[in-house]
């Protein structure tokens, strides 16, 4: 069975011709840019969208054949973006050496009241923050890093304690 790497999201419909913004870390912008499809989740079912065209001049906006209105575009508002895996290879798993807190991979993370969330997977940048990407209960969750969140820091043990918005691990 194939298996899929989220590496961004929808964030909205653009224009009237069914053109998309994207929300994709940096670190995956080069391999979005040679595909030619992406897969978006519809249930339980990875789909794919032939991509027409791809346009980060002053934004990342991408034109998925097939989807030529603004309705289109509205209905794959929010939708998370996937890849296979095996196009991900040339992703350098260990390259966090310009991220903020590419150092807090392999940190176990634990919430206010000490109990243990998840160990961090991968740190994603995002354009407007750091995330730890972290499997919890099973799924994979995006939790945010700032120095706001961060209350404190067992170097030695590797343990991050965050305070976590409310309603986060619940989702």
């Amino acid at each position: 069975m194939k298996k899929y790497q989220e590496i961004g999201s929808i964030s909205k419909a653009f224009g009237l011709k069914g053109q998309l913004k994207l929300q994709v870390a940096d670190s995956y912008l080069p391999i979005l840019q040679e595909q030619e499809v992406i897969y978006l989740l519809e249930g339980s079912t990875y789909i794919p969208f032939f991509i027409e065209s791809i346009d980060k001049s002053s934004q990342l906006l991408i034109k998925l054949e097939e989807v030529d209105s603004k309705e289109g575009a509205i209905k794959l508002s929010g939708k998370t973006i996937f890849l296979p895996e095996d196009k991900l290879s040339s992703v350098e798993e260990d390259d966090n050496s310009d991220l903020l807190f590419g150092w807090a991979k392999g940190y176990l993370i634990i919430d206010t009241d000490q109990e243990p969330v998840g160990d961090i997977i991968e740190v994603v940048a995002y354009p407007q923050q750091e995330l730890a990407l972290i499997e919890y209960k099973g799924n994979e969750l995006l939790i945010p890093l700032n120095e706001k969140l961060i209350v404190g820091l067992d170097e030695e043990e590797m343990i991050m304690m965050i305070d976590i918005p409310e309603g986060l691990l619940s989702l």
